[in-house]
């Protein structure tokens, strides 16, 4: 059975150096849920949640022939770590990263699709030496090789958050779960190295740093997103 794609909306995963995803996003709405819907293969949808100074992310794969998964999709969720810590963009390649994991290598010939409403992760993807969320990006990019060894193709869509995509909505309930009171981290996550340093210098403390810092952030770059992502994603998050 073919499995449909969308290239016009989509990001394809390039084989030519760090070229990567290359980013395509649609401002047509309508178009972009439609295509979201309708697109077979195994679909992946992402989202992430920041409540009451906790973030979370939360995934929904599922396979429309039911080989990965069966008729129902594989829900997933975790909850990262304090906003100070953490923040949604991380948290949303970190989604990503978790999501492409979990698919079997051993697949042949699938179209996977990744689902996202954060622009800014989905065009991180684009510049993976550039961007924070470095240690998840390079996972994405692993199993996207990986996976293309058996014939399997890799795309991105941007799906708007006000979009009537159940899987997409799937996803943002169960990073929603993620932050619900009382959820702690269940794992060591990846700090985001600027979010640390920024508070700092709130407080006045840029220049006394302990060392962890410094160790810690060059051994997991998570720093908040380059230039042009930063702009978006502060853009998208005043809406």
């Amino acid at each position: 059975m073919m499995e449909p794609s969308h290239p016009s909306v989509s990001c394809s995963w390039i084989a030519i150096g760090s070229a990567g995803f290359v980013p395509t996003i649609n401002p047509e709405i309508e178009e972009t849920v439609e295509v979201a819907n309708t697109t077979g293969g195994i679909r992946i949808a992402t989202s992430s949640s920041e409540r009451k100074g906790v973030v979370g992310m939360g995934g929904a794969i599922h396979d429309t022939l039911g080989i990965v998964t069966s008729r129902e999709p594989i829900i997933y969720s975790a909850t990262l770590g304090a906003r100070t810590e953490q923040n949604p963009y991380t948290a949303e390649l970190a989604a990503m990263a978790i999501a492409m994991k979990r698919l079997p290598l051993h697949i042949v010939g699938r179209q996977i699709t990744i689902t996202t409403s954060n622009q800014g992760a989905l065009l991180a993807t684009s510049q993976p030496k550039h961007q924070s969320g470095q240690v998840s990006i390079e996972e994405i990019y692993e199993v996207a090789r990986m996976l293309r060894k058996g014939g399997n193709s890799v795309s991105m869509i941007w799906i708007p958050s006000q979009g009537n995509f159940e899987l997409g909505k799937r996803a943002k309930e169960a990073a929603r779960q993620a932050t619900e009171p009382g959820r702690t981290p269940r794992v060591q996550c990846q700090q985001a190295k600027s979010t640390i340093i920024n508070n700092a210098i709130a407080k006045g403390e840029a220049r006394t740093l302990p060392d962890e810092v410094g160790k810690y952030s060059r051994d997991m770059d998570t720093a908040l997103p380059g230039k042009h992502t930063r702009i978006l994603y502060d853009s998208l998050k005043r809406r």
